[in-house]
This record gives C-alpha cells, structure tokens and sequence, in this order.
C-alpha cells in the first residue's frame, strides 16, 4: 500500500499512472496539497480523479491517519510531514547537487546539461536522506520551464513504478547514502527573484524568462515605477555597438515588427509576449 502527498502537474501524472497500472487497491489515500504560486496546481484535477474512481482523499489540513505498513510518496510536496516513517521523497535534481527549494528552476537558469529526479528517503535535513533511485535525461535549450516540468512529470512515474514493484516484490528499498561534499543547495525563491538583471547577457535574460515563465507568473521588470511581466523572448543573433552602453542598458533601442528590442549586459533580446503595450522610449529597470 501507498499513501500519496500530491500538488502539482507531477502528483496528478503519478497518481493516474499507479492507477492505471494497478487500480486502486495499492493506494491507501491521497492527501492533496495547494500552491497558489502557480497558475494551475492540479489541485482540482487530483480531487476530481479520486472522486471518480473511488479513491480516499483528505486535503492537506484534515486529521487523518496513515496505516502503518503503507509507505508514504511525497510528490511536489512542500510542507513538513511528522511521520517521516517509511516516508520517501521525490525530489526536482540529481542529488546531492541543487538540495532545497525550486531546484529545476534554478537548473535551467544554470543550463545544466541534465535534469532529472531523486527518490530519496526522508531526514531532518532538507534532502539529505539515502538515494532509492534517480533518473535523468538530457536538456535542448532553449525549452521552456511548462516543458521541463511535462518532461520530469515522466520521470516521476517511472520512479514511482519502480518503487512499488520492489516493494510488491518484497525485495525492499534498497538506498545509498549521499556524499555531502558533492552537495549543493538551491535556495528558496520570492518575487525579488522574477526581476531581471539587464546587465546579464541576453541569452541568460532569455533562459532567464524560460524558466520561470508558465505555469509560474513570469520574469519582471520595472517600467516607470510600474512592475511588467515578460513570458517569451530570444537573443538576437547579433550585436551592435553601443556608446556608454553601461548607462543605457535595459533600453529598448529598436522595434522588430511591434516587438521592443532591448539593450543588455552583453547582446540585444527581443521581447515577444509582454502583459502590456510599451512605447519606444522604454527602459526596463
């Protein structure tokens, strides 16, 4: 038996793919989670498939109480469980590196060459605990983070299925321990983090943008005094020079067919989906 801590498009994926393998009999209970971080935390989605197939369901703030010999799957999870007994974790990177908060987005900021997942058992300390299993694949730039989130969504399940069919084998869960000096640790993020550096290169802002573009609420800048939100842009494929170009960095220099063309650090980026219309006389803080 499993019990199952789900938010997000990654818990909904799991939980359909143990279903649609092996009914619902193998699963104890769903506890269901919400982020209102994100433009769809599959919150909705989750309750209505439990509901349809008869599945157990509590949300995150019921009592309620797990069986004893179930082991407990956290997916997208972002709040402490007490009983961290039998409790494994299912974690955004390839540990020990990028331990923490928000780790595939910190990733492709990074361009990591890899993306994957960790299924680990829980400790105190933040994603510290044995390694079960991981899985990983290679990452095309430019991908967008909606992209790499469908892209790890098929990794959990894979993880997931291996797990059970060890347990259901009784062969158990066989671990090892991390070494801590590998370690890296990804940082939690807060709005100050959607703001973007102008003088980074323009292909880092363009990463940049991909990464915490939808389902997050998108890059940000100031323009006059007023906050803007950028979903999509590319580095232009050339440079120009650029007098003074440290003072005027964040400016938009041309328009590209109704698409503002912005000076940065390093390059031009070419914005194309913004909230709002700008003018030409635009500089981006």
């Amino acid at each position: 038996m499993v019990s199952l801590y789900l938010i997000g498009q990654k818990g909904y994926k799991v939980l359909v793919d143990i279903y649609e393998s092996h009914g619902s009999g193998i699963i104890d209970c769903v506890i269901v989670g919400e982020d209102h971080g994100i433009e769809n935390d599959y919150s909705l989605e989750i309750k209505a498939f439990c509901n349809m197939k008869n599945i157990l369901l509590y949300e995150r703030c019921d009592i309620f109480t797990i069986k004893n010999n179930s082991y407990k799957f956290a997916i997208g999870w972002k709040w402490i469980i007490k009983d961290s007994s039998n409790l494994v974790v299912f974690h955004d990177s390839l540990l020990p590196k990028y331990r923490g908060f928000s780790p595939l987005v910190n990733m492709l900021i990074n361009k990591e060459d890899y993306i994957g997942v960790t299924a680990l058992y829980a400790t105190d300390g933040y994603d510290e605990g044995p390694i079960i299993a991981q899985k990983k694949i290679k990452v095309k730039y430019p991908i967008k983070i909606e992209s790499a989130i469908t892209r790890i969504s098929n990794l959990y399940s894979l993880l997931a299925m291996e797990i059970i069919e060890s347990l259901s084998s009784k062969r158990g869960l066989i671990s090892v321990e991390q070494n801590d000096i590998d370690a890296t640790y990804s940082v939690w993020r807060d709005e100050d983090d959607y703001f973007i550096d102008w003088k980074k290169d323009a292909e880092y802002i363009s990463r940049f943008i991909d990464s915490v573009s939808k389902p997050f609420k998108g890059a940000k800048s100031l323009v006059d005094g007023a906050e803007i939100r950028i979903f999509d842009s590319i580095k232009l494929s050339y440079d120009i020079v650029i007098e003074n170009r440290d003072n005027n960095v964040g400016k938009v220099i041309f328009f590209k067919e109704d698409k503002p063309i912005v000076i940065c650090g390093t390059g031009l980026l070419q914005i194309n989906e913004i909230d709002r219309k700008i003018n030409f006389r635009t500089r981006f803080k």
